[in-house]
């Protein structure tokens, strides 16, 4: 269940960033660069997936933190210390 919570989050915040990378287009404050690619309007609305260089990138490098820190967590909490209690032959 704490897996899918954390999907969920996960979700949500690349909609939350989305829609404030779109806001922030809308007020001017960063540039606006068009994709030709054919996004449904409808994505937008619920997804908040737009067709411009800013709130896509904006929302991978969302995606990849939260990806990073969870392989960080994982490697440093299960799988660094098994490795450390099991040392090698010959070491």
């Amino acid at each position: 269940m704490l897996v899918v919570t954390g999907v969920l989050l996960g979700f949500v915040l690349l909609v939350m960033v989305g829609e404030e990378a779109q806001e922030m287009q809308q007020a001017g404050w960063i540039h606006t660069t068009l994709l030709h690619i054919a996004i449904p309007n409808w994505m937008g609305v619920w997804f908040s997936v737009f067709p411009t260089v800013q709130t896509l990138l904006a929302q991978l490098i969302a995606a990849l933190l939260v990806l990073g820190s969870y392989a960080l967590a994982n490697y440093t909490h299960i799988l660094r210390p098994k490795h450390l209690s099991h040392p090698q032959p010959g070491r």
